[in-house]
């Protein structure tokens, strides 16, 4: 008995040598919510992370004011969505590692004891059976092939949400960008409004006009009032939009400027849509990383296929046999007699057929986006250029009347009717450019390529 208890100890002390701990890590909500209400835009890491991602020291720090690139580094940076995609990358990058570990030999101990054994010789029997075994048909490499393909999926998976926040980043700046111009538009509007129902009034009190004419212009001034705080709500939603995109609270922008000019649209930015469907069609990441999928699929089907071929066990034995040693070796192996993994072979092939289906209606879902996008960006074009017009117009007759003022052939009022004119004129463009940046975010998401100067990606 002693040589078997000597090598069960053995065995037990070398599994316990080599047995990994970690240390329990609980998640506190508490804690998990006050560190994400305590994020802004003056964290010293995000200050580290945009001089390395730039190459320059962000200074002075913290930034007062943040452009389309530098809020775009911080999504990246603070993103919970992102945090998500990185962790389930790694998770299938930690698999690999687990498909690669070769299948560990078990062990068995049977110690016995002889109620009468006869005299002078040892009660004791006990046997040690170890059992090896040996994977046959490549079966390992198949499993670690598929998990390979599997983390480049998820891999890819994180530039695909990427795209995604930068795509929320660009549309939360143009809103916050349009909001605040047509806040200050509609402001002014009701400057103008206010000063025209005054010169109105005081027609009125003189007697040269009725009162059913001043009464249109009460309700203008009201309009145009309710205007400005409508726009003034819509302002501080997209703030509040912008900071959601970035993963921040919205109170981490409150005391930042974001700059942005709505007028900034690149003259070439047609050019990205020439190609932009084949383009998509063969390396946007969702396509690459479905593409992925589907080759481990292919590589699970080949592992069903390599387990028809049954493994091996080796399995050498020692029987301590009341004081004689014996040694044995055995060989095993599973006889497919009742199945040869038909069932999981079919279900394999399945599985495969499925992810195909579901590159084939990606693939037609990215057509559907490049060309909405692309007809959302010629439409959104030709809006921009007719309200551009339109504002050169309405600023043209605003100028002469400003110059009839001066000669006495016009009076305040027609001065200025021309100026809300214009005021009318520069919302509607602010709404065009609006829409042209949207087009433009729809479009960079759809072929996942910068239409901005400067943008991350």
């Amino acid at each position: 008995m002693s040589h078997s208890c000597a090598l069960y100890l053995a065995l037990a002390a070398a599994l316990a040598a080599g047995c990994r701990h970690v240390p329990p890590q609980p998640l506190s909500p508490e804690e998990s919510a006050a560190r994400l209400t305590a994020q802004s835009l003056a964290d010293v890491g995000l200050r580290d992370f945009l001089a390395q991602q730039t190459g320059r020291s962000p200074e002075p720090w913290p930034k007062t004011q943040w452009d389309l690139e530098d809020l775009t580094l911080a999504a990246l940076y603070f993103s919970p969505e992102l945090r998500v995609a990185r962790a389930g990358a790694a998770v299938a990058a930690a698999h690999v590692g687990a498909e690669s570990q070769r299948p560990n030999p078990t062990v068995s101990v049977l110690p016995q004891r002889v109620a009468n054994p006869e005299s002078g010789v040892s009660p004791w029997l006990a046997a040690v059976q170890l059992d090896w075994p040996i994977e046959t048909a490549g079966k390992r490499a198949k499993r670690r092939a598929a998990a390979e393909r599997r983390a480049a999926a998820a891999d890819l998976s994180v530039n695909t949400a990427v795209w995604r926040v930068r795509g929320d980043v660009y549309e939360g700046v143009v809103g916050v960008s349009a909001a605040a111009q047509r806040s200050a538009s509609l402001a002014r509007t009701v400057e103008l409004r206010a000063q025209r129902l005054s010169l109105i009034e005081e027609r009125r009190i003189a007697g040269a006009i009725a009162e059913a004419i001043v009464a249109p212009e009460r309700l203008a001034l009201a309009q145009a009032t309710a205007n400005l705080a409508s726009a003034e709500r819509t302002s501080a939603e997209a703030r509040a939009a912008l900071a959601a995109a970035v993963g921040t609270p919205a109170a981490a922008l409150d005391a930042v400027d974001v700059a942005f000019d709505l007028d900034a649209a690149p003259a070439d930015a047609q050019a990205l849509g020439n190609g932009a469907r084949r383009a998509a069609l063969l390396s946007r990441s969702d396509v690459l990383s479905l593409l992925a999928e589907y080759e481990a699929a292919e590589q699970d089907l080949r592992l069903e296929l390599a387990k028809q071929y049954p493994d091996l066990h080796i399995g050498p034995a020692y029987e301590y046999d009341q004081g004689a040693d014996k040694w044995g070796l055995a060989l095993s192996l599973d006889l497919p007699l009742m199945n040869q993994n038909g069932g999981a072979i079919d279900e394999a092939l399945a599985r495969r057929g499925e992810v195909a289906a579901r590159f084939e209606a990606l693939q037609a879902q990215v057509i559907h986006e490049v060309d909405a996008a692309e007809t959302a960006l010629r439409a959104a074009r030709r809006e921009a250029e007719i309200a551009q017009h339109l504002l050169a117009e309405a600023r043209h007759r605003n100028a002469l009347a400003e110059r009839s003022l001066e000669l006495g052939a016009v009076d305040r009022v027609a001065v200025l009717d021309a100026e809300l004119e214009m005021q009318f004129a520069a919302g509607a463009r602010i709404d065009a450019q609006e829409r042209l940046h949207r087009a433009l975010a729809q479009l960079e998401r759809a072929v996942e390529a910068p239409a901005q100067p400067g943008a991350s990606g």
